[in-house]
């Protein structure tokens, strides 16, 4: 957009003006393309890596950061589970506090020691605030209990 704004004053035959130009550019927005498998599965006690990859913006640099979330099955209360803030640090909260970290050189999420009340839905959310260049992408994860089965064979 260009806005300009001019005023001018006669003496005589000559004109003295003053213009004054602003130009405004709005950000690009590229649509950040932000992308995981649709499930994911694990046992109870391992661990999984959930994916979410993307392409970094041009000019993006390194002020990004990426946030999962995650709403359980067995409820509706969406909760922010890590944080990492570009090549900086990271902070996992909740029941998955030194339990979740970034895996890899993407958005990556390694969850360890899984629990069956792990089971829910996953967002991966990339933003690049500098540029204004922001995606998500979402997963389901489905931990299945382990259970042992004894057999006995009776050879009469």
């Amino acid at each position: 957009m260009l806005t300009v704004f001019h005023n001018c004053w006669w003496s005589g035959r000559h004109a003295l003006c003053i213009i004054v130009l602003i130009l405004y550019v709005s950000p690009i927005t590229y649509g950040l393309s932000v992308t995981t498998k649709s499930l994911h599965e694990g046992l109870d006690g391992g661990s999984v890596i959930l994916k979410c990859q993307y392409t970094a913006p041009p000019d993006g640099g390194i002020q990004y950061v990426i946030t999962w979330d995650f709403t359980p099955e067995w409820g509706s209360e969406t909760e922010t589970i890590l944080v990492k803030e570009g090549t900086g640090s990271e902070t996992s909260y909740g029941q998955f506090s030194g339990r979740a970290s970034i895996s890899g050189s993407q958005g990556d999420l390694s969850i360890t020691r899984l629990e069956v009340e792990d089971t829910g839905t996953f967002t991966c959310d990339v933003d690049y605030y500098v540029v204004k260049d922001e995606g998500s992408a979402t997963t389901q994860l489905k931990v299945y209990s382990k259970f042992t089965v004894e057999l006995t064979l009776d050879a009469r």
